[in-house]
């Protein structure tokens, strides 16, 4: 089968002929038909975390195809149905993170496209129980973004309890963020985007944003808390520490951060704000698989839709350098022929 393969970190990935997966009694094998291009698979492919995959391994974790081979203990799916490979290829299931519910912090998660290999290839293979089927009216270009970055924006959206009547910022309207956007519209917010750039700007207007403001202007964060009221929950998508500090700025007394974009390295918090203005910082990661049950089921109903540029897989390295220098509105989506 065709790959995708990271063999240097900072270097493009080769295209490559691997050996098809064959599927252990516990594993579905899937015929890929999407995959989206997330900016953890830039952090990966840089090598640029504390944590790093051990190479070579193929990237992608926003898959979508059709089972092809199961394993003989597998029940939940079976060959000819559409699913979903994404971030979380196994868990231990024994946890307590993963018996309270909360299986996206567990310690011994698989991790598809970093732990093993992922859905930058024409086949790949999940957990049975990780399977995650993907409704019929939904498309195979729109459903990709939806099983990482949708994902990660409805956990999101339930960590932040937005309420109708929350201002809401966006801090970054890309692959999460056109999401977050969209679900805090339907939660009745009044959002205020923040990005860089005029396309990105008419977009988000596009999309239901109240205000869209320019984020390039240093103090955006000081005009939205002292003349515009500030915000109850500021989302931070963009994966830049700036706009953690306009974000955590922007906060009215008693607010709230949620924590979505990943920059690499820290940010400085002031314990001194948070304690004196009732700031509350907030982590979220991914999802379960209820989560991405719930958000495929919502993005199948037309109510959330995630925005998309196509690439032939064979672009795939076209497609991973048009997201880092922020030429795509959306996601980047891989296409597999045949």
């Amino acid at each position: 089968m065709k790959a995708a393969l990271l063999e240097s970190f900072g270097k493009p990935l080769r295209l490559a002929d691997l050996e098809r997966p064959v599927a252990e009694p516990s594993e579905v094998v899937v015929r890929m038909k999407t995959s989206g291009v997330c900016h953890s698979d830039l952090h990966n492919i840089d090598g640029d975390w504390a944590v790093v995959p051990e190479l070579p391994i193929v990237p992608g974790h926003e898959g979508v195809g059709t089972v092809v081979e199961t394993g003989q203990a597998v029940t939940n799916v079976r060959v000819g149905d559409r699913v979903a490979i994404w971030f979380y290829n196994n868990t231990c299931r024994s946890c307590e993170s993963c018996l309270s519910g909360h299986e996206n912090y567990c310690d011994q998660r698989v991790m598809t496209g970093f732990s093993v290999n992922g859905s930058f290839a024409e086949y790949a293979k999940i957990s049975g129980d990780f399977a995650i089927k993907i409704p019929d009216s939904l498309g195979d270009v729109e459903a990709a973004p939806i099983t990482d970055a949708g994902l990660t924006a409805w956990r999101a959206f339930k960590v932040a309890n937005i309420r109708p009547g929350d201002s809401v910022a966006v801090f970054g309207v890309g692959g999460v963020g056109h999401l977050v956007l969209q679900l805090a519209k339907l939660g009745g917010a009044h959002v205020i985007a923040v990005d860089i750039g005029e396309e990105k700007l008419r977009m988000a207007e596009r999309l239901g944003a109240d205000v869209v403001l320019d984020a390039s202007d240093a103090s955006i964060g000081s005009t939205i808390k002292y003349e515009m009221g500030g915000v109850r929950v500021a989302m931070c998508c963009a994966a830049v520490a700036s706009a953690y500090e306009q974000a955590m700025f922007s906060l009215k007394t008693g607010g709230t951060l949620v924590a979505i974009g990943l920059p690499p390295g820290n940010i400085e918090v002031s314990p001194l704000n948070t304690a004196f203005f009732g700031i509350h910082v907030a982590g979220t990661f991914i999802g379960n698989r209820r989560d991405l049950t719930e958000v495929l089921a919502l993005a199948a109903t037309g109510k959330v839709k995630a925005l998309a540029q196509t690439y032939p897989f064979e672009m795939v390295n076209e497609a991973v350098e048009d997201l880092r220098r922020a030429k795509v509105n959306g996601r980047p989506v891989l296409v597999f022929g045949g």
